[in-house]
């Protein structure tokens, strides 16, 4: 009888936190805005023996996803960004954690 009431339990969790992903997805797609790319032009020319490769100048730095402590949007920052939300403003930001496994052991 505890098992079969604890089962239910945990299908009403993962039930309840699938919802609130997938609601914090949807608010995070309509709210979610590009970043403009600068590109390096205006009469630049690379030195010489330098490699005229344009890899090279297309490096940025990696986005990196962050939730809202407020309003629980997805932002995502760059290294460079202030940590700030795009919609609200607020200052406290959490690291999104990763969908994949990890199994931790303890010893």
């Amino acid at each position: 009888m505890a098992t079969s009431c604890f089962s239910e339990s945990v299908t009403y969790f993962f039930s309840l936190a699938e919802t609130l992903s997938l609601a914090h997805s949807q608010r995070s797609v309509e709210n979610y805005q590009p970043r403009k790319h600068f590109s390096m032009d205006g009469g630049a020319t690379p030195a010489a023996g330098a490699s005229s490769s344009s890899s090279a100048a297309m490096i940025k730095d990696p986005e990196i996803k962050y939730i809202c402590g407020d309003c629980g949007i997805v932002n995502y920052l760059s290294a460079r960004d202030p940590i700030r939300c795009r919609a609200c403003g607020y200052r406290i930001m959490y690291k999104a954690r990763t969908k994949r496994l990890i199994q931790f052991e303890a010893r």
